[in-house]
């Protein structure tokens, strides 16, 4: 019987997990953490809980891995014939194997976050549900964008909730110019044979949080938003440029960009050391893009 070649030693095995969970975005989802801890003003004095933020990080990163699962069990039968290389069309993994860690990975989650605040099992809850409907309906749906950055919005909002945040407006700022970028990016990816406007104005969804920020942040914080900009600007440079596009690279650089942004939102909360912490992320996320694909 013919079908996908198998590979049954640790080493493919472990690979397959890691290129299907694309592991090198998960420092992003770290920083999402961070960043949404800073928001509940939780980063410091008798707020601060080490455990707490460990158990968040782990339970966001778990989310973001069972989506990437989800959605490549989806796409299954489009990733056969247009992604072959992909861990599911290799048969280095099976989908009822992926699926039983997507399960996994939802629950082990939401356990988590339960542990932390029973509370935040409601904002958790909508982003398990938000990332269903992604990975199920992502296909000829015209709001895809905007649900898919809603995931990382919600993380803020999880993370928020869960620590006990106070300030509504703060958070929703932030997690509103979050939605922006993913969406953002999200649409150029998806525009690309566009030669009209269409092509053009999610750019400017990307730049709004530096122009809400660069106001916010002041002395050498200001370092921040001036590097978010230089990086999109790089990355955009791959999308737009008129010889040996690259989208994919753009959109991978775009992605590694979600840590920048978590910067942005750490710098303007004064947390010097953690705003240091998140720049090493996106650098992170860039090595290991290097390495696992990140889309």
């Amino acid at each position: 019987m013919s079908g996908p070649a198998r590979t049954g030693s640790l080493v493919s095995v472990l690979g397959g997990h890691f290129r299907l969970a694309r592991i090198s975005n998960v420092p992003t989802v770290l920083t999402n953490v961070a960043a949404g801890a800073a928001l509940a003003d939780a980063l410091s004095g008798e707020a601060f809980s080490p455990l707490a933020l460990l158990v968040l990080s782990l339970a966001m990163a778990l989310f973001y891995t069972a989506g990437m699962y989800l959605n490549d069990i989806v796409d299954y039968a489009v990733d056969c014939k247009e992604r072959p290389e992909r861990p599911l069309p290799q048969g280095v993994l099976s989908r009822k194997t992926a699926f039983s860690f997507v399960i996994g990975y939802f629950v082990v989650g939401l356990l988590l976050v339960a542990y932390v605040r029973v509370w935040a099992l409601f904002p958790g809850v909508a982003l398990v549900a938000v990332i269903i409907l992604y990975d199920c309906w992502h296909k000829n749906n015209p709001f895809s964008h905007w649900i898919m950055a809603l995931t990382r919005s919600l993380v803020y909002v999880t993370v928020f909730v869960a620590l006990g945040g106070t300030d509504v407006l703060h958070l929703l700022i932030a997690a509103i110019l979050m939605l922006l970028y993913v969406a953002g990016l999200t649409y150029i990816a998806r525009s690309e044979t566009g030669h009209d406007f269409s092509r053009y104005w999610p750019i400017i969804l990307l730049l709004l949080p530096a122009a809400y920020f660069g106001f916010q942040t002041d002395g050498l914080f200001l370092l921040v938003p001036a590097a978010f900009l230089l990086w999109c600007g790089w990355s955009l440079w791959f999308v737009y440029r008129r010889e040996h596009r690259s989208i994919g690279g753009g959109i991978v650089r775009l992605i590694a960009g979600i840590a920048l942004l978590d910067a942005l939102v750490l710098a303007t909360d004064g947390f010097g050391l953690l705003t240091i912490a998140g720049i090493g992320m996106f650098m992170v996320t860039r090595c290991l893009q290097g390495y696992v694909a990140g889309s």
